[in-house]
């Protein structure tokens, strides 16, 4: 093995392995046992057959910690201000504002009270984790450590105990134990994942440096899409892409490198890693969650940066390499759709290259850490930022020195670049904010005359060298239709650029093998179309028939319908219009009858066959045929006396003021009193008095850290990959196209797409509960924590808020005006309510447009309340009893301009009454608690005078209700 007692300037992975494992994992259950944790840490690894001492004579290991300490932890706690685990709560805070802490179970304080007992479970993790060292201190060295060793030592924990409750503690808990028990707001495992970052940047002739890059255009090159299935690839494409930069840095500095976004369980992430640790395989929930966009266009990195262009590991030559990979992948994919044409006989313009070539567009920036000479970095940080900003702007935190020393019993630390790490990632952002506006024009106006393209208005059309786009669009439609492929409409009526055509083409390859690029597991993957999404509760009606009323002539009519489609031959699998599996319904698996489950569901609307609509999409059918077709339907819908609802819903959510909990400028930043242990609050009373002193009525606020940083990323990760597939493709049945951690986009069927925003919004905050089989709001839960059997799951916590927009749209109606319309509506909640709302647009094909929204939460008696909970229960309630919906635009005729609340209360409860049928005592008392949140919630802070009225907010609720139930199934 390796001697690994001195330091090998070159032995980058080594070096990273000592930095991580320089503290035990179960250092909170050490400290105050009389024990050292440096002597656990030593005990751990000598146990595991490695012959390692992280911390002794290690002054780059050494330097990492005390930066990452001092980023990390309370500047203002002394090291007498002590909080061990064996005389006082084992708490967890949360680092964005948590009403209350999570109490960890007793069983860990009985633990750190014994000396013996710590001394012995550091053995017993040592020798279960024997072996995971080899001489490859990168594979089976450091990348498993930094992903799997907390994971794991839980399970080896776990396993040690006979008792259940003892079991599940362990692992669920253990992964989340404190780097410091004094602010137990951040993880042992960020602060290590930290420490070996900086190890990495501290080497001989290197310093740490901000990289933060990004690629784009993303809302023109997403929104260039005529079908569900563009969109989707636009999305994913530029996660992809995103993906190859983060790879290219990781290969060469290690995962632990990127600070934002969180990479554990990250799909990408994981896959890469599964190839790279040959013991790792990829899980099947991993692997589905390939498809979802879930990388955000833009990440952030401490590299190592050297004055040196030429030095081996430098921020720039990495930045550089990050942006050729990007290209690279990008033209790979671009060339395998062009030789795809080729091989079709279809060659394009030179308008193809050029067009290709303008895109993405990549931008990033290399921060290098000032100096640490004679001060640490801070010193030369503090000059950097009021050359910047003027003298007389102060820094983001107070200066630490102004609390330790004289009022502490221990002498202050000097101050290091950690101290500093909120100044130093504002500069840096701002730097990179400046290159963004600078950002490169993607496509030079083009030179030569032509067509516009069909879907990117910006670019001109393809076509070949001696025909039109119109003749050559025609030409490749129909030879694709041959081959049963719709991939373009007929006759030249869709005439694409480059870029759309890649987009467009993008499936065929990934279900073709075409592209040595495109993870093979994508291949199984079909995203559905907005007809299949608005279909899908039909479609679930009709296994409901099949299963409870198999005799039937509802069941009947059923068969009939599907034989006939048998009939048709190859038509049932017109473009790959079988419903992906893991959105069916698990039930709809078991029946005989599974055509019905992978049914694309534009085929159980009966306009679908109409004769011109098939000849628009090259479909060539039998008269006798296509009528007995629509003859089985209208006998379906008459039998079920169901329709498939002609709606479906586009959902678009964005976190509010991301920008400032990232950059900690947030009004609702947590104070620092409310993030610390209770038992040491009092200690930073006197850096509260001098603040005070200087800056009346200022509150010492939780800084900007790494940790920090980590933990949204985290909280962010686990929203968009965990709550976002379950609620949206679980029981509400729709279909993700991208979660890029607070920014959700996703397409969903009429009846589902409020409940799911519901659900979102609760997820995001933390105010839900697990029962049985889903997720259920829980207004009382204000940790940031959702607790689940096996899990603590950190969220955004109840300080930070979300809006959601929804445009509900005609399946037959332009995507982009769906589009465009959920954007608005997102718009709509963020300006016209004040963000923390819900907008929603109603686009009827005839009629005017409906327009509703609503503030997502109120607190009545200290408790947290979603009045668009009530307002769901209400449709229900509503529907079941046959309550008509007509009740709020009488409320509006005869309430009018009607500003007085007791007054319009009254007034709403005589219309109740007067109502037949009579609603039942449940109703009534729902309508009026609807009412009574709705006055204010429904009420826009920033409109035009008419729109003021919560009256005209109110009707507009039961608008929405009544679309509602004119489109349930």
């Amino acid at each position: 093995m390796e001697d690994m007692t001195s330091f090998l300037p070159d032995s980058l992975w080594s070096t990273k392995v000592k930095a991580f494992l320089h503290d035990p994992l179960h250092k909170p259950l050490v400290l105050g046992t009389g024990f050292s944790h440096v002597e656990a840490a030593k005990l751990i690894l000598e146990a595991a057959g490695v012959n390692l001492d992280p911390a002794k004579d290690e002054p780059i290991v050494v330097q990492a910690d005390h930066i990452a300490a001092a980023a990390d932890r309370n500047a203002y706690l002394g090291m007498q201000h002590l909080v061990y685990w064996k005389a006082s709560e084992p708490l967890l805070t949360h680092p964005l504002g948590g009403k209350e802490g999570v109490a960890l179970p007793e069983f860990f304080k009985k633990l750190a009270e014994k000396k013996e007992v710590v001394k012995t479970l550091s053995a017993k993790l040592g020798r279960d984790l024997k072996g995971y060292f080899q001489q490859d201190w990168r594979q089976r060295g450091f990348l498993w450590f930094w992903r799997f060793y907390f994971e794991e030592a839980a399970r080896v924990l776990a396993e040690a105990e006979a008792d259940e409750a003892l079991k599940q503690a362990w692992r669920k808990y253990f992964p989340l134990f404190p780097a410091d028990t004094r602010q137990p707001d951040h993880t042992l495992w960020q602060h290590l994942s930290v420490t070996a970052a900086l190890s990495a940047a501290l080497q001989p002739g290197y310093k740490p440096a901000f990289l933060i890059f990004g690629i784009g255009p993303v809302q023109e090159f997403i929104s260039a899409a005529r079908r569900t299935a563009d969109f989707w690839v636009g999305s994913w494409l530029l996660s992809f892409l995103t993906w190859k930069a983060i790879e290219a840095i990781i290969e060469e500095a290690g995962p632990d490198s990127i600070i934002f976004p969180s990479l554990r369980g990250q799909p990408l992430f994981e896959l890469w890693l599964s190839k790279n640790l040959p013991d790792y395989s990829l899980e099947e929930t991993l692997r589905k969650n390939l498809r979802i966009a879930s990388l955000p266009n833009r990440f952030v990195a401490i590299l190592p940066y050297s004055e040196k262009g030429n030095a081996p590991l430098h921020a720039e030559k990495l930045a550089k390499k990050a942006e050729e990979e990007v290209k690279n992948a990008w033209h790979n994919l671009a060339n395998s759709v062009k030789h795809y044409l080729q091989k079709l006989g279809f060659k394009a313009s030179c308008l193809w290259d050029t067009q290709v070539k303008g895109f993405p567009e990549v931008y990033w920036i290399v921060f290098p850490w000032p100096d640490s000479s004679g001060g640490g970095g801070y010193n030369q940080t503090e000059e950097v930022w009021k050359r910047l900003f003027g003298n007389g702007v102060g820094m983001i935190t107070p200066k630490p020195e102004r609390y330790l020393g004289p009022h502490s019993k221990s002498p202050s630390f000097p101050l290091n670049w950690g101290n500093a790490y909120a100044e130093l990632y504002t500069l840096a952002d701002r730097f990179y904010g400046s290159r963004k506006v600078l950002r490169a024009v993607s496509f030079p106006t083009e030179a030569q005359e032509g067509e516009v393209s069909s879907l990117y208005p910006a670019l001109l059309a393809l076509s070949g060298d001696q025909q039109s786009a119109k003749e050559w669009w025609s030409q490749l439609s129909k030879q694709l239709s041959e081959k049963g492929l719709h991939l373009i409409q007929a006759e030249g009526r869709e005439r694409l650029d480059a870029l759309s055509t890649i987009k467009r083409f993008l499936p065929v390859l990934i279900r073709e093998k075409r592209s040595n690029e495109l993870p093979k597991e994508l291949e199984a993957f079909s995203f559905p179309s907005n007809s299949e999404i608005a279909a899908v509760p039909f479609k679930r009606k009709l296994f409901e028939v099949l299963r409870e009323r198999s005799d039937s002539k509802a069941a009947e009519a059923v068969k009939a319908f599907l034989d006939l489609l048998a009939q048709l031959g190859d038509l049932i699998g017109y473009k790959g219009l079988f419903y992906r599996e893991e959105i069916a319904l698990p039930a709809f698996q078991a029946y005989e009858r599974a055509d019905l489950a992978r049914l694309e569901g534009s085929w159980l609307y009966e306009a679908h066959w109409e004769k011109g609509y098939l000849e628009r999409e090259g479909i060539v059918l039998r008269e006798e045929g296509r009528k007995a077709i629509q003859e089985a339907l209208r006998r379906l819908y008459a039998e079920l006396r169901a329709s498939p609802s002609p709606y479906y819903a586009v959902l678009a959510m964005d976190g509010d003021h991301m920008g400032r909990w990232l950059s900690g400028t947030h009004e609702r930043m947590p104070l620092l009193s409310e993030v610390i242990h209770p038992q040491v609050v009092d200690a930073i009373k006197k850096a509260e008095e001098d603040l005070q002193k200087k800056a009346p009525g200022e509150r010492l606020r939780r800084p900007v850290t790494p940790a920090y940083h980590a933990f949204i990323s985290e909280a962010l990760g686990y929203f968009a990959r965990t709550f976002v597939p379950q609620i949206v493709e679980g029981a509400h049945l729709g279909v993700v196209v991208y979660a890029g951690g607070d920014d959700v986009l996703a397409f969903l069927p009429a009846q589902t797409a409020i409940e799911a925003a519901l659900k979102l919004r609760a997820a995001f905050s933390g105010f839900l509960r697990q029962n049985a089989t889903d997720w259920e709001i829980e207004g009382q839960n204000q940790t940031g924590y959702i607790q689940t059997s096996t899990q603590l799951i950190p969220t955004m916590g109840p300080r930070a808020t979300a809006s959601v927009g929804i445009a509900f749209a005609h399946h037959r109606m332009p995507l982009q005006v769906a589009l465009e319309e959920a954007r608005a509506a997102l718009k709509t909640a963020k300006e016209k309510y004040g963000r923390n709302a819900l907008a929603v647009h109603v686009l009827k094909r005839s009629g005017e447009p409906i327009q509703a929204g609503l503030k997502w939460t109120q607190e009545p008696n200290g408790k947290v309340v979603f009045p668009a909970e009530t307002f769901l229960a209400v449709c229900q309630k509503m529907q079941e009893e046959g309550f008509s919906p007509k009740l709020g635009r009488l409320f509006e005729r005869e309430a009018g301009m009607l500003s007085d609340p007791e007054m319009a209360r009254s007034l709403f409860s005589r219309l109740i009454q007067r109502r037949l049928p009579a609603p039942s005592a449940g109703l009534q008392k729902l309508l009026e608690e609807f009412f009574n949140l709705a006055w204010t919630a429904a009420s826009p802070i920033n409109a035009k005078q008419k729109d003021l009225t919560p009256v005209r907010g109110i009707a507009a609720w039961f608008e929405v209700a009544a679309f509602l139930q004119r489109n349930s199934v």
